[in-house]
């Protein structure tokens, strides 16, 4: 919190519970409106920044909705704008101004960790969802992003690199953000990835010549997480090349998360200070021209003033604060239920569905009762610090295993995710009897999902 009069912090991204949160977003937009006074400046508020990919789902007791790749799977744009507005609602009814949610690109390379963020791996057909997604969150008074530019999807893994002509880049990675510019999206996220080994953030062609120039963008582009870990001569702290190359906005976070097999250790050091300090040596040098940060600065001020942002009081006095009453919620929840039958996808059925009181059924796997697993990743907080499973605190929350024994009496149960292969194979014998069926059975849940 004192870094935001300190260095200036001019938006920050949160993923904590909602009594905090509110007063955290409170506490740095005084800091820096003080900071303001004292030093006679014009005061610049703070954007506020939450992820919301699948509904406003960092939040405790909020409405979550299915992911991208189950409503491409839909293919209802109608059903997309609904739930992308409905998200717009919840997030600017806890303070925030500023959202980021889907990439709009296709998912090509199914090792990508991301592919459920993705409407689809056609470009073409995603066209109306990107559409009705962005109208749906535009149509509040809400910072809109597109992410994924560019090649996002193509890559097994964020840093890796998509070696493709150029032409053929910008009809299958460039007709979903083209779509989500149209539309009016203030700021452009770069993917991580490097496209022909040049890297996006540091690829000046690709940042001001193609989309600032080219495309006319007149908006904010962003880095992504941590961008400069990735890049030769650089690190978290300092990194004048991503600055040079057109970012305007880098996104930095003051964490590392190491997992040491049992848990997450986190590790918190000063990147953000350091990032300030280094970037307005490299100014102070020369590296860094001041024709650069101006356009930067034009370009956050013009997002800013896009949503009003400069004559809003502080998040708890807005009026899109705390509003929400029963009748929405309610209204939230059945658009949730609607979305997930329309979303649901059944691979295959031989015979199992629907589920009678006279048939054994085998459920593996510790999914079957755990519901972070069941409604997928950005829940809690991101990619799922908050343990779900808790039955005590999750009472009204019902998973996959209690729907299916309210169905039938007959109903196996193994609930770890490491068990012991011969016991599966005992319990599929015992369902099955000692036939092929039950060894296949068996051979096939020994790493259950």
């Amino acid at each position: 919190v004192e870094n935001m009069d300190a260095i200036g912090i001019g938006s920050v991204r949160f993923d904590n519970n909602r009594v905090t949160k509110m007063k955290q977003l409170d506490r740095m937009w005084e800091y820096s409106e003080d900071y303001a006074k004292e030093n006679n400046q014009f005061f610049i508020p703070p954007s506020f920044v939450i992820e919301a990919t699948h509904g406003h789902s960092n939040n405790y007791n909020s409405i979550m909705f299915p992911h991208a790749i189950g409503l491409g799977a839909a293919n209802d744009p109608d059903l997309v704008h609904q739930i992308s507005s409905t998200t717009a609602k919840q997030f600017l009814n806890e303070g925030y101004d500023w959202h980021l949610g889907i990439y709009a690109a296709p998912i090509r390379n199914k090792l990508n960790g991301d592919n459920y963020l993705h409407f689809s791996e056609d470009s073409i057909a995603q066209l109306p969802l990107i559409k009705s997604y962005y109208q749906g969150l535009l149509q509040h008074d809400v910072i809109t992003t597109s992410r994924g530019f560019i090649g996002k999807g193509g890559v097994d893994y964020d840093f890796a690199n998509l070696d493709i002509q150029r032409n053929a880049m910008l009809n299958l990675y460039g007709l979903p953000q083209i779509e989500a510019l149209e539309q009016g999206v203030q700021v452009v996220e770069l993917s991580a990835n490097s496209i022909n080994s040049i890297t996006n953030v540091t690829n000046k062609e690709l940042i001001t010549n193609e989309l600032k120039l080219k495309m006319g963008f007149n908006g904010v582009v962003m880095s992504p997480l941590n961008a400069a870990t990735n890049i030769p001569g650089c690190w978290v702290g300092s990194c004048a090349k991503i600055i040079n190359a057109g970012v305007d906005v880098v996104y930095i976070d003051s964490r590392i998360i190491n997992f040491d097999g049992r848990r997450f250790n986190t590790f918190y050091f000063d990147a953000v200070t350091k990032f300030h300090k280094n970037t307005v040596a490299s100014v102070h040098s020369g590296e860094i021209l001041m024709q650069r940060i101006d356009d930067a600065v034009r370009r956050v001020l013009r997002v800013k003033m896009s949503v009003n942002l400069l004559n809003k009081p502080k998040p708890s006095l807005r009026k899109t604060t705390d509003i929400l009453n029963k009748k929405d919620i309610g209204y939230f929840s059945e658009l949730a239920k609607i979305s997930a039958k329309k979303t649901a996808v059944l691979l295959k059925n031989n015979g199992i569905i629907p589920i009678s009181k006279n048939k054994k059924v085998l459920v593996i796997g510790a999914g079957s009762d755990h519901l972070y697993r069941q409604i997928g990743g950005h829940n809690g907080q991101i990619n799922g610090a908050y343990n779900l499973r808790n039955k005590n605190k999750n009472k009204k929350r019902r998973m996959l295993i209690d729907e299916l024994q309210e169905l039938s009496s007959n109903i196996t149960h193994i609930q770890s995710d490491e068990f012991d292969v011969e016991t599966a194979l005992s319990e599929a014998i015992n369902l099955y009897g000692r036939s092929l069926r039950g060894l296949k059975l068996a051979k096939r849940y020994k790493y259950p999902f």
